[in-house]
């Protein structure tokens, strides 16, 4: 099938159809992805310490404790069913030793799952109750704390995007490119529409019963034959108007007389391989 042939509409139910298959190839899988974020932490004092502690280095500099936040929203199964989290992953740097010239110990990932909705411990810094661990952090950017938002891991936004982002790209984008590649213009020309067969009622056709042969009455039929009676042809007979004359025959006795003059000395015979008896010739001295 010629691209220019596709009207616009079915490009649009297949970027639907492709976004659809896409987002469901592409789901994240909440299991899978807190098995890959490193060491969990369940203790909620310990991550609102850690995110706003800042450990020194040997430099005079300092880092954040818990830090590269990235927030994931997550739906999660458990006993009591099904519960919305987010979870809040990053690295951490432990101090090691302590003085004028403390030791900073190594980065390993730790991730820490908050509940929705988040209640903070800290009273300076709570935000409303209902709210997200997002909003609780925002509230800490004035200390430099900063993270990313994995909108791509929430499964409704991430199928609206794959659904969204096929529709514009295959379903509108797509089809004009094809037109201006085709006919020189954003739409394709009108094509001449058909008789349409929609009210066009079907009518069924019965085959029709053959009509007998029907023979007028005359004087070659001596009667009016039926119709359920097969036809026969009547014999042809002399006109009673244009008698015929009886032809005389003469009829004569025919003789046959031999070659001896007397029929009555003839003989006849035959041999082995004759089919029928000749006369016999005499023999002549």
């Amino acid at each position: 099938m010629r691209l220019e042939r596709v009207k616009r509409w079915q490009w649009m139910v297949l970027s639907l159809v492709a976004g659809a298959a896409l987002a469901y190839a592409r789901r994240t899988d909440p299991e899978a992805l807190i098995a890959r974020l490193g060491e969990g932490i369940a203790d909620q004092r310990w991550f609102e310490q850690e995110v706003v502690k800042k450990v020194p280095l040997a430099d005079g500099s300092a880092l954040r404790a818990f830090d590269r936040l990235t927030v994931y929203p997550m739906t999660l199964h458990d006993r009591s069913g099904r519960r919305r989290v987010q979870v809040v992953a990053g690295v951490h740097l432990t101090e090691a030793g302590a003085g004028a010239a403390p030791q900073t110990g190594k980065l390993r990932p730790y991730f820490f799952i908050a509940p929705v909705p988040f209640q903070p411990l800290a009273g300076r810094n709570a935000p409303s109750p209902g709210s997200f661990v997002t909003d609780y952090l925002d509230r800490l950017k004035g200390d430099g704390v900063t993270y990313v938002y994995a909108w791509w891991a929430d499964t409704k936004v991430a199928a609206t995007a794959w659904v969204g982002g096929s529709f514009v790209l295959i379903g509108l984008l797509w089809p004009t490119f094809v037109n201006l590649v085709a006919f020189g213009s954003f739409r394709a020309p009108r094509e001449e529409r058909a008789a349409s067969l929609w009210h066009v009622k079907p009518t069924r056709s019965t085959p029709s019963r053959p009509q007998p042969l029907s023979v007028p009455a005359g004087p070659m039929v001596p009667q009016r034959m039926r119709d359920d009676e097969p036809a026969s042809v009547p014999e042809p007979h002399a006109d009673k108007a244009t008698p015929t004359k009886p032809v005389a025959l003469c009829v004569a006795p025919v003789s046959t007389i031999g070659p001896s003059g007397d029929p009555a000395h003839r003989e006849f015979g035959a041999d082995r391989d004759d089919f029928y008896p000749t006369e016999l010739k005499a023999a002549h001295h």
